[in-house]
């Protein structure tokens, strides 16, 4: 039964190769996940609490999104809850054709810009950042010719907590900023020892939560703001659903109706993961 689920969830993604890997990462977390649930005790989470209060009110946050709408399915409850604390940089506008598209590469990847900052600007956030990257995927070389630019918006380390891509997510962007291109970001320009690096999901479930959020009260925003994602929010694509019923199986953990997961770690474990896609290739 978990793997039809995974099935169902990961057939809206286009690519078949990411569409595999996706259905099993997901099938192998939710059994991993629904194993855990009916023994959830403090072993589990032994660094970070159960629930709301991995922030404080002088915690400083940056959300690190592949594309847009990366950032809302997987903490936009974090950035509706504590909007004044985030800022939020989006590495690549993501402008690609799927085959009912009938614009251009470049006017795709406007339009999710345009986008990008409305859903900023619905949420609160005062400080935001988003390049314009189009064109067929993988975009691994685009990115790369950009890290001069995303090194002179962002000082990293001004933040106390750092969101990222879960590093085992289903997309291979997701996959290559997590373990190669954004720690070396960090290894180029410096980091604050103290800062924690949250993993969120996307293309998937969070592997091994230690943290759970409760977004109970701002849900609906948070559907409401990936709604503003009008691009990629066909009826068929069911994507404000299936995030929140993600979100309301994460609550069963902490006994809320909707919670987000993460796993979170000190930054000197997130640097010291060891580069087994050999991302450094594209160089």
């Amino acid at each position: 039964m978990i793997y039809k689920i995974a099935k169902i969830i990961c057939s809206v993604i286009p690519h078949k190769n990411t569409r595999h890997h996706a259905r099993i990462a997901l099938a192998n977390n939710l059994l991993d996940l629904t194993g855990k649930i009916a023994y959830l005790n403090d072993s589990l989470i032994p660094e970070f609490e159960k629930a709301n209060n991995l922030i404080s009110p002088s915690s400083k946050i940056l959300v690190i999104a592949p594309h847009p709408d990366d950032d809302v399915i997987g903490c936009g409850g974090i950035l509706a809850k504590y909007a004044n604390q985030c800022d939020v940089m989006c590495i690549n506008s993501s402008g690609f054709k799927r085959p009912w598209d009938t614009e251009t590469y470049e006017q795709i990847a406007d339009m999710r810009i345009q986008e990008f900052n409305n859903v900023m600007n619905f949420l609160g956030i005062k400080k935001y950042w988003i390049w314009k990257i189009f064109g067929q995927p993988p975009h691994f070389d685009k990115i790369l010719a950009n890290k001069d630019a995303y090194l002179s918006a962002v000082n990293f380390s001004e933040y106390t907590h750092i969101f990222v891509p879960d590093r085992n997510d289903g997309h291979r962007e997701h996959q290559f900023l997590s373990n190669y291109f954004i720690p070396e970001l960090l290894k180029t320009q410096g980091y604050n020892r103290k800062t924690i690096i949250c993993h969120y999901p996307v293309w998937g479930t969070t592997t091994n939560p230690n943290y759970f959020e409760d977004i109970s009260p701002v849900q609906d925003k948070k559907v409401q703001a990936l709604l503003l994602y009008t691009s990629r929010m066909q009826a068929a694509d069911n994507y404000a659903k299936r995030m929140t019923g993600l979100n309301y199986f994460y609550g069963l953990f902490i006994g809320t109706k909707y919670a987000e997961a993460f796993h979170c770690e000190n930054i000197k474990d997130f640097l010291a993961y060891p580069d087994t896609r050999n991302w450094a290739k594209y160089k």
